[in-house]
This record gives structure tokens, C-alpha cells and sequence, in this order.
């Protein structure tokens, strides 16, 4: 059985850093993701 980490603390401090700096505009799909999961008609 896999051990399970919980992430919080100093790990969760750098973790926007670590998606800015390794998923290009993140924060653009990141708020376009309501608009794509939610879809009206």
C-alpha cells in the first residue's frame, strides 16, 4: 500500500510558485476552467 502525504504547511507554501513557474498561464486556464466544466445551453 502507497503511502499517502499530506501536503500542507511549508510544502503548500511554494506550490504557486512551482505552477507559475512550470505551467505557462496557469492562472488564465485556471480561470477559464467554470466556463469549461459548466456548460450551459
Amino acid at each position: 500500500m502507497n503511502n499517502v502525504e499530506i501536503f500542507e504547511n511549508e510544502r503548500a507554501k511554494g506550490y504557486n510558485q512551482f505552477v507559475e513557474t512550470w505551467i505557462p498561464n496557469y492562472h488564465y486556464f485556471l480561470d477559464q476552467l467554470p466556463k469549461l466544466v459548466i456548460h450551459t445551453d
